[in-house]
């Protein structure tokens, strides 16, 4: 039978409305009823019609609770029998305890997770609601641990106000009282009885909303609390996740969030979805994930989204760049393996885009074709010596297009540069170089100084490759390497001093520090 007192009480079920609810409790002194008014248990029950109670009692409680010369029942469930008129009256499982000390806090731990276990099982599909004011402080202590700690949304924590009158009112039930007696004299339980005598059915939503209003003064008592625990639970997981992004550790970041935060901000969550997919270079995600952004009017930078650099003169640059904040992201995560192993591919890809886009040069004067036709074009890698072997080369090069998928030998481009260099500084000798000429060897110098830079680096390849070692940032210190960080602005520096602000946007080389700015101010406005 469906209970509508909270609707027409103007309150919300909390939960998963569609699905059932159970009660999980200890029994307390002010259980059933209490200075004329319902338990924490009954009032409960009431609001929220559980299809069970899982009801924990302490020897002393337990005793207490017993009906006089009657062993079958005790008297919660009497309660909610003789009460709950016109309601479906839930089933009520005791868990009797050897507890006799009910103030030792260990003592129940053992029973709050049998009972848990034994609610999930019976009732997987169905909210648990938790009473957190029966009992003494030590039991509700647990009860409220075990939600911290389990973190499943179908728990609901639930607390029940003390009555508005109180016993200096007058209003204190008399302590010869039976339990027949304290039902009768129950202020909360006055509007049912009045619906028993009128025919009217506790579920007929639109009589009962109208009994109510003509009968302010039988409305039973409202004292349902939700106590928002996760607060600081919430608060202890939000620094945690704070420090994993700042150190860039977004998939971490993401579990954390995804475990313990489940209402956070969505902005959050698909930021770092994105920043994942960044990492992982799943291109087709990363789009899909910009286009939520987007969706959620989140302002994502233009060079975050690679569509946006489809033409032949952005595509390189940007693959390049993009391809450089990924290696970068690996040194400042320790993961060195990948920086060092990175480090070629983007010097190959950095060498053509300074060829291609500063020098002028046609690729195809640098780079020799084989004559195989396979998906992705490899070039051929020639060791280039002096102008002769450089021209006997270049004699035999077939005319094709080669703005497509390559790679060359970064050996080979070394050389190249070697050679180009050398030719201008032969015409500089000379006194025959023109501007272009020397703002080209400006150019092959400032290359040449960082690929010195870089060759200490890459002895790391081999041991990488041929040891399986895992080498982190206190190897380079304790090898005499210390200017790894150096290293890198050299080349961000030397990006931004080449490309101007109309051909690049130099946010670029800190994708990953600007994502972690946005998702820092996002968190902070959880």
């Amino acid at each position: 039978m469906e209970n509508n007192l909270l609707t027409i009480m103007g309150e919300e079920k909390k939960g998963d409305v569609n699905k059932d609810y159970v009660l999980v409790s200890c029994v307390g002194s002010t259980d059933p009823i209490k200075t004329l008014s319902d338990g924490p248990i009954l009032h409960i029950c009431r609001y929220y019609s559980p299809k069970k109670v899982y009801l924990l009692y302490t020897s002393e409680m337990y005793e207490k609770n017993k009906l006089p010369n009657d062993n079958k029942m005790e008297i919660i469930e009497y309660t909610l029998k003789k009460s709950l008129i016109g309601y479906d009256i839930p089933e009520v499982e005791i868990i009797e305890t050897d507890i006799i000390d009910a103030h030792h806090y260990d003592v129940f731990h053992e029973y709050v997770k049998r009972i848990f276990k034994t609610a999930k099982d019976e009732y997987p599909n169905s909210n648990i609601l938790i009473n957190l004011t029966s009992g003494t402080q030590q039991i509700t202590s647990n009860f409220m641990n075990y939600y911290l700690s389990d973190n499943d949304p179908m728990l609901i924590p639930i607390q029940v106000s003390t009555p508005k009158k109180g016993s200096n009112d007058g209003t204190e039930s008399n302590k010869e009282s039976t339990t027949d007696d304290l039902i009768e004299q129950n202020l909360d339980n006055e509007y049912l009885v009045e619906l028993d005598k009128m025919g009217i059915k506790q579920s007929e939503f639109d009589k009962l909303s109208k009994f109510l209003d003509d009968n302010p003064n039988l409305k039973p008592s409202y004292r349902l609390i939700y106590p928002n625990f996760m607060r600081y639970h919430n608060e202890r997981v939000l620094y945690r996740i704070k420090e994993h992004v700042r150190k860039h550790k977004f998939d971490f970041a993401l579990e954390l969030l995804s475990k313990e935060l489940r209402n956070s901000n969505p902005k959050i969550k698909a930021w770092l979805e994105f920043a994942v997919s960044k990492i992982e270079v799943d291109r087709e995600k990363s789009d899909k994930l910009i286009d939520k952004l987007k969706a959620m009017r989140e302002k994502v930078p233009r060079y975050m989204d690679r569509r946006n650099y489809n033409n032949k003169s952005e595509k390189l640059p940007y693959n390049t760049f993009d391809y450089f904040s990924l290696a970068k992201h690996k040194y400042y995560t320790n993961d060195i393996n990948s920086f060092i192993l990175m480090m070629e591919p983007f010097f190959i890809s950095f060498y053509i885009c300074i060829i291609r886009d500063k020098v002028k040069l046609p690729l195809d004067e640098f780079l020799i074709i084989t004559n195989e036709k396979i998906e992705n074009i490899e070039y051929q890698s020639y060791k280039v010596k002096r102008n002769t072997e450089y021209e006997k080369n270049m004699k035999k090069k077939p005319k094709n297009d080669v703005e497509k998928n390559y790679y060359v030998s970064k050996v080979y481009l070394d050389n190249i540069i070697d050679y180009k260099l050398e030719k201008y500084n032969d015409k500089d000798k000379e006194d025959g170089s023109n501007e272009k000429d020397i703002y080209n060897a400006k150019l092959y110098r400032k290359l040449i100084y960082i690929r010195e830079k870089y060759k200490y680096i890459k002895g790391f390849r081999n041991l990488i490759a041929h040891n399986l070692e895992q080498i982190k940032k206190n190897t380079f210190k304790s090898k005499g390497v210390k200017y790894i960080d150096e290293f890198i602005k050299d080349i961000q520096y030397f990006i931004t001093d080449i490309y101007n602000d109309d051909e690049f946007d130099f946010k670029m080389l800190y994708i990953y520090e600007n994502i972690e700015k946005r998702l820092i101010d996002l968190l902070n406005q959880e």
